[in-house]
């Protein structure tokens, strides 16, 4: 008769196989939409001098949106009662059993860039080039740092707390699971919403 396999070793009550974690992994993100668009405003067919401000305009617009990244809900702190990390003592893995790594996600990414460009074409092949930049026209709050600690963790005698660190009035204080701490600071891809002008002579 064939032996069974052991069951997978453990560490207190946290199971250490890593099936569930290698799979959240895997996802990344999930969901990315990407588009672009370049249009040449129709000229005026005329010889009047209403052509230098009608014709010879461009826009041209870039857009991704995607999904956020997981991110593992932790905790601080630890019990005096336990015998290993955190949920069952110190010095060990930060993670909360029955919720697993990465489970939750980041807001949403989104960056929309959008040029306005004018020109003005005078004789013998000279033109003028007046533009507009602007990044991240929407003002999007990227958040590229989040409060993932969502309990702390302590002993009082022989009483064990978990104090739950997200949005309450009880303690402000505590609010500190899920609060943006850095946003639109992932070098020239997210920023606040910058606008640039520019003039260009050809000639």
């Amino acid at each position: 008769m064939p032996r069974r396999p052991p069951p997978p070793a453990t560490i207190g009550t946290i199971p250490t196989t890593t099936r569930a974690s290698t799979t959240a992994t895997r996802a990344g993100t999930l969901l990315r939409f990407i588009a672009y668009a370049l249009y040449n405003l129709p000229n005026l067919h005329t010889n009047s001098f209403v052509k230098y401000v009608t014709n010879d305009w461009m826009v041209d617009d870039s857009f991704q949106m995607q999904t956020g990244l997981p991110y593992t809900v932790g905790v601080s702190g630890f019990f005096n009662a336990g015998i290993l990390s955190d949920w069952n003592g110190a010095s060990g893995s930060t993670l909360i059993p029955g919720i697993g790594p990465n489970t939750k996600r980041y807001p949403r990414h989104e960056v929309d860039d959008l040029r306005l460009q004018k020109s003005i074409v005078f004789m013998d092949g000279r033109s003028l080039q007046l533009m507009a930049n602007v990044f991240n026209v929407a003002n999007h709050q990227n958040v590229d740092g989040l409060g993932t600690t969502a309990y702390k963790l302590s002993t009082s005698g022989s009483v064990n707390s978990a104090t739950y660190q997200g949005q309450g009035t009880s303690n402000p204080s505590n609010n500190t699971y899920l609060i943006p701490t850095s946003s639109n600071n992932s070098g020239f891809l997210f920023t606040p919403r910058e606008i640039e002008i520019a003039a260009k002579l050809i000639f």
